[in-house]
């Protein structure tokens, strides 16, 4: 049975199941459901899956034997020559959920990144789960002392370079 993580299926219904992994754990799947497994050269499939809140092996989707053998069969001749069916494939999509994002999740943010817009987003973990006031600061930019003045110059210009620093665009702030 193929297993998917939770925020890849959309159409699933609550349903305990113990799991037990092939190194021997124990997992509990949280429901069942159903979703659409397709490739990018044009095999696409309706299976049904285990939903679970953990991501086995940290992957996202499992395709277990009723997806293998919906799809036609599968022949692995290395990490990126796989044969699903009679097509060559190096990789696979899942539809049924939105699109499993890049997450960080760390003590006071979680960071996610965002494949369909190519943008990371950062949310706050405020204490006690509120957002505090806006800072008061006046200070538009602190003073650099003459000594690091081409370092800081140099470091500014390579974080323009690679996109990671924008000029303000207040257009653009507002309406997002």
């Amino acid at each position: 049975m193929s297993i998917v993580h939770v925020s890849c299926c959309s159409h699933w219904s609550e349903r305990k199941i113990d799991l037990l992994t092939i190194n021997g754990e124990r997992q509990q799947c949280v429901g069942v459901g159903h979703v659409n497994v397709s490739t990018h050269n044009g095999i696409s499939v309706d299976i049904d899956v285990l939903v679970v809140k953990f991501r086995p092996l940290n992957f996202d989707v499992i395709l277990g034997m009723n997806g293998i053998t919906a799809m036609g069969g599968v022949t692995v001749k290395s990490s990126c020559d796989v044969q699903l069916g009679s097509r060559s494939v190096c990789g696979a999509k899942i539809s049924g959920g939105p699109a499993p994002l890049i997450e960080v999740v760390e003590k006071d943010f979680i960071v996610s990144y965002e494949d369909s817009a190519k943008a990371w987003t950062v949310r706050w973990k405020w204490a006690a789960g509120e957002e505090p006031g806006n800072l008061l600061n006046g200070i538009a930019e602190y003073h650099v002392p003459a000594t690091a003045r081409r370092e800081y110059k140099s470091e500014l210009e390579k974080w323009i370079d690679e996109g990671w620093l924008l000029p303000y665009n207040e257009k653009r702030v507002w309406e997002a």
